[in-house]
């Protein structure tokens, strides 16, 4: 496969934290970050390894499929 530099080779996918048997699903906290903002939600740097995931809309457009999600929920949220 190509290796496009930047952002426009990444691509969306959903994966699910545990299995349907309650499993991790490959996912592990590397380290929580140290940030200035809202310290009520957590972030984190995270390990996907072998994790299942699905792919989320077209393969290297994974930043303008986020960003799009990101604006629904943006919009969502303001009226709830």
């Amino acid at each position: 496969k190509e290796v496009v530099s930047g952002t426009k080779g990444l691509t969306c996918f959903f994966a699910r934290v545990r299995t349907p048997d309650n499993k991790l699903n490959g996912v592990k906290i590397a380290q929580l970050k140290d940030k200035l903002g809202t310290r009520q939600l957590p972030t984190a740097e995270l390990e996907l390894e072998g994790t299942a995931a699905t792919v989320v809309g077209p393969i290297g457009r994974g930043i303008p499929t986020i960003a799009d999600m990101l604006n629904i929920t943006r919009i969502n949220n303001a009226f709830y």
